[in-house]
């Protein structure tokens, strides 16, 4: 008869400590989730598996590291200025050099640390949207904020990672889970981040009398200025639109702002300030980009307009949710970036300035933050009416993330293991997967040297030391990159002359042929052509290229 009640007795229990590990899970999903994708972004940064643009980024790194103050184009052999030799290259190159790095191995570090920012900014931005009072709060009021932040972040990083229509752009400065770890190393990615951080920190000092805060917004506004100027756009409209924010008081609270013209003024005068600093950076001319230069990018985003309604359809059915959050006082800037984003996006293609419409993202930043805040209102509303089932769901959606990324976290702390295992024993961490079959540049090669190479591997070689003649992006600041291209494929066509080949040669004074076997379907024939030319001075061959040294070093 003992035993009953004993059995009675530990039903509670069992039940209260259930509860309490659901409640602390609730507490603590958005560090949960922040984690889950760190150690993915950590283990990920360690493959080497880099394609697309981020080789002109890491060309522009390693020309800072070889020329930190007097660097000349990152991929051509050229003095012309470069966009990407920008603020967020200078640091990621010179931290390189002072612990020996390699670009490549350090823009993947970078990338690490650009997730930590994006998240942290997230975070401060949406705590900067739901400031309830100026004065100090108790210790049990911050707590309880700062908890309604996180379930908020967590709703929004969520939304940010998934809540998208079919095939979303592949492009960067966007964030969906499709392409957020190859976009982690780029300046867009660190420019997003300081933004959010920038309008976090804006929101809570822009009423104060006080140097630091011009400071730090002139240092924010105009290192993403020549960073990446197309998110600055966020950052500068969000400026604006926090003016109209409401007053953060509490009820018998008095209104301390200044006016509105002055806060204007005030932001005017960062604006200002940040764009006469920018117009400094002695590497590329930033008024110039913004003058016409950075045109010749327009084409290659002409696909920020292809097929909108299915990239943004749950956006259309979502509508009334988030513009009933919008409209609402509190969530007034979120609303004002929101048309004004969206304004910038019609523009681009009335105007056919395509580029414009990379603010998107953006746009849809806003409608991911306003979803995020009703999930929170909505839950917060089952939660004093049906306790149980609210806490039942927040629990299944936890099971279903870490179900969802049990694989890539099983494979992710494996890959962690082994790169700490080869920092213990001085081995090289990173897999080089894309990249592995160039490594010979770097000791076969002299740095600055012009290597001749088809389109397809020009556009990697720069981050190796040697130089190009062309590369398949449209470049800024360089009248001819046309006639470059063109060159280059006139070279590898079958049917071209031994005599018309070496004149391209001699036209950009090229140092080194680099045939691709997978590539260059006549590699073969090329060689046989040069193998018996004085100028050939030797040749090496590996397992996917063949170098031919043109004139001796």
């Amino acid at each position: 008869m003992s035993k009953i009640p004993a059995q009675a007795s530990l039903r509670p229990t069992i039940f209260a400590r259930v509860t309490g590990v659901v409640e602390m899970l609730s507490i603590w999903r958005f560090q949960v989730l922040f984690l889950l994708l760190l150690v993915q972004a950590a283990a990920f940064c360690t493959q080497g598996i880099w394609v697309e643009d981020f080789w002109e980024h890491s060309a522009a790194v390693n020309e800072f590291i070889q020329r930190p103050l007097h660097p000349t184009h990152p991929q051509l052999s050229l003095s012309a200025p470069h966009p990407f030799l920008n603020p967020y290259a200078f640091v990621v190159a010179q931290f390189a050099r002072l612990v020996h790095l390699d670009a490549i191995n350090a823009l993947a570090l970078f990338g690490v640390l650009n997730f930590c920012l994006f998240c942290y900014g997230l975070r401060a931005f949406i705590a900067s949207l739901l400031i309830t009072s100026r004065n100090a709060l108790t210790e049990h009021e911050q707590k309880r904020n700062a908890i309604q932040h996180d379930h908020i972040a967590f709703y929004a990083l969520l939304f940010i990672l998934f809540l998208w229509g079919g095939k979303p752009w592949p492009y960067s400065g966007f964030f969906h889970y499709q392409i957020l770890l190859m976009n982690l190393p780029y300046p867009s990615t660190f420019v997003g981040g300081l933004c959010l951080l920038g309008l976090a920190f804006n929101a809570r000092h822009q009423y104060e009398r006080s140097y630091t805060y011009l400071i730090v917004l002139i240092a924010i506004t105009s290192v993403s200025l020549l960073t990446h100027p197309l998110t600055t756009q966020f950052l500068l409209i969000g400026y604006v639109a926090q003016l109209f924010s409401p007053q953060p008081t509490a009820p018998n609270e008095a209104d301390h702002r200044s006016p509105l013209l002055l806060r204007l003024l005030k932001i005017s005068f960062i604006s200002g300030v940040s764009l006469a600093l920018a117009t400094l950076w002695p590497f590329y001319p930033i008024l110039e980009l913004f003058r016409g230069a950075g045109g010749v990018y327009d084409i290659s985003n002409g696909d920020m307009y292809f097929h909108l309604l299915t990239r943004v359809w749950p956006f259309i059915v979502l509508a009334p949710l988030y513009l009933w959050i919008m409209t609402q006082s509190a969530q007034r800037p979120l609303l004002i970036i929101f048309i004004v984003t969206l304004a910038i996006y019609a523009y681009g293609y009335t105007s056919e300035r395509y580029s414009f419409g990379r603010i998107i993202s953006f746009s849809i930043l806003c409608i991911h933050l306003a979803c995020a805040v009703a999930a929170f209102r909505v839950e917060g509303w089952l939660l004093s009416r049906l306790a149980v089932v609210t806490r039942c769901s927040q629990l299944a959606l936890c099971l279903v993330l870490l179900v969802y990324f049990a694989g890539s976290l099983h494979a992710s702390v494996q890959r962690l293991l082994t790169a700490a295992n080869s920092v213990w024993l001085g081995r090289t961490i990173s897999n080089q997967i894309t990249y592995k079959e160039y490594l010979f540049l770097f000791d076969k090669v002299e740095a600055g040297a012009v290597v001749f190479g088809n389109i397809e591997v020009s556009w990697v070689i720069p981050s190796f030391g040697p130089k190009v003649v062309a590369v398949d992006h449209s470049l800024a600041f360089v009248d001819d990159f046309q006639q470059r291209q063109q060159d280059v494929f006139t070279f590898f066509r079958p049917n071209t002359s031994l005599i018309l080949r070496q004149a391209l040669l001699a036209k950009y004074n090229a140092q080194y042929l680099l045939l691709n076997k997978k590539l260059d379907r006549n590699w073969a024939n090329i060689r046989q052509q040069f193998s018996s030319q004085q100028s050939n001075t030797g040749s090496i061959e590996t397992d996917a290229f063949v170098l031919i040294a043109l004139t001796a070093k």
